[in-house]
């Protein structure tokens, strides 16, 4: 055992800078615009429209600056909720051909049980009134617990991709395209639960990511693209979509059904899948130049995942959100775009910082070493059991 513990410690670093390197530019700068997307939602989402829940926004908005600030706020977190979809077509397009590695689950799930553990801890240090044991001991089961929604459904994904991939292999290029249509009928909502809503899935639910990972997975083998279109034309035209319906909305609301404006909150899904969709093609087909900005963006791609981790863990959350601002103040000032963009870049490049420094503690304590040596020990257990289910089949 020491000496395979050994071993495994020696290839260690190697193989992450192979991996580094074998990554496409392209998608690791989206992936670091996508987790900057994620920032700017929670702003939105757990900011300015849980600061506003069971109040009246038409009340609340009392002068033309909020107006536009409800426009801008809406529009924006509806442009940022892409992030979700792109993140996860990211990693279907490249688990379509690639094979299972358990290293893909055991890193997320030590890196997420690391920050669920320590925040819940030195939370309880600073308000042991407020988390005891109970919480503690439930931060040692974040996947079960499903403290990250979308971690949870992320290895679920990964764990389902070799026969994902296996699927979309083996069936033909028209099985595929049928398959991509009853999915799309399934999952895909445009309005008001239209055609089915969250009745099979919803944008939150491991089917949709599912339907995310066949998506990518059509493009990457069967190289799907539209050479007549330009994608960042489509993108800004569903865009543009997208702002007519805040308005007309806003409208009907306030004109003609006499209502409080309210908040549309697509949530990944219906025009935000194709806004996701067409980003993500403009920059798989774009041809980003080597310079210092983008170097500088690609470096810090492997710490995207942490800045979720440790922003949106309920404490944390409950810490930035609910008490650390203070958004009464903020809805009719001039202030509060500028300080959507300033507190989230101000937060996304904090957690990244952090996460940097807990990737160099797990090399010091050769936590990076325990991960390999569990997924050596998981492949070789994993063999034994497929050796007993053919024997039995």
């Amino acid at each position: 055992m020491g000496k395979s513990y050994k071993n495994i410690s020696n290839t260690l670093d190697q193989n992450n800078k192979n991996t580094h390197l074998s990554r496409s530019p392209n998608f690791e700068i989206l992936r670091v615009l996508a987790m900057l997307f994620i920032v700017f939602w929670h702003f939105n989402i757990h900011g300015i429209m849980h600061n506003l829940s069971g109040k009246a926004i038409f009340v609340i908005y009392k002068s033309p600056i909020s107006y536009i600030n409800y426009f801008l706020s809406e529009y924006i977190m509806i442009i940022c909720s892409i992030s979700v979809n792109c993140y996860v077509l990211i990693s279907g397009y490249f688990l379509v051909k690639i094979p299972f590695k358990f290293n893909r689950i055991t890193k997320i799930w030590f890196q997420t049980l690391f920050y669920s553990i320590i925040i819940c801890i030195t939370f309880h240090i600073f308000m042991p009134n407020t988390i005891g044991i109970k919480e503690i001991m439930k931060s040692c089961t974040p996947i079960r617990s499903n403290e990250y929604w979308f971690i949870t459904k992320y290895l679920g994904m990964i764990a389902l991709s070799p026969l994902l991939s296996k699927i979309a292999i083996v069936i033909t290029k028209k099985e595929y395209k049928i398959l991509l249509l009853i999915l799309s009928i399934l999952n895909i909502t445009f309005y008001s639960n239209i055609p089915f809503g969250n009745i099979y899935g919803g944008p939150n639910s491991l089917m949709w990511f599912i339907f995310l990972f066949f998506v990518a997975g059509y493009i990457r083998l069967y190289k799907f693209s539209l050479p007549k279109w330009n994608y960042g034309i489509l993108f800004t035209l569903f865009s543009f979509i997208i702002f007519l319906t805040i308005i007309s909305k806003a409208l009907i609301e306030v004109i003609i059904l006499k209502n409080n404006i309210s908040y549309m909150g697509i949530s990944y899904n219906g025009l935000c899948f194709f806004l996701s969709l067409f980003l993500f093609l403009w920059f798989q087909k774009h041809n980003f130049k080597k310079n210092i900005i983008n170097d500088l963006i690609v470096k810090i791609a492997p710490y995207t995942l942490g800045i979720y981790l440790i922003h949106d863990n309920r404490y944390m959350r409950s810490f930035l959100w609910y008490s650390g601002i203070d958004f009464d103040k903020y809805l009719n000032s001039s202030l509060l775009i500028p300080l959507m963009f300033s507190f989230s870049i101000g937060i996304f490049l904090a957690c990244a910082f952090i996460d940097f420094i807990r990737s160099k503690i797990f090399i010091y304590l050769q936590i990076n070493t325990l991960i390999d040596f569990t997924n050596s020990r998981l492949e070789k257990f994993s063999k034994k059991i497929f050796l007993i289910i053919d024997k039995n089949t």
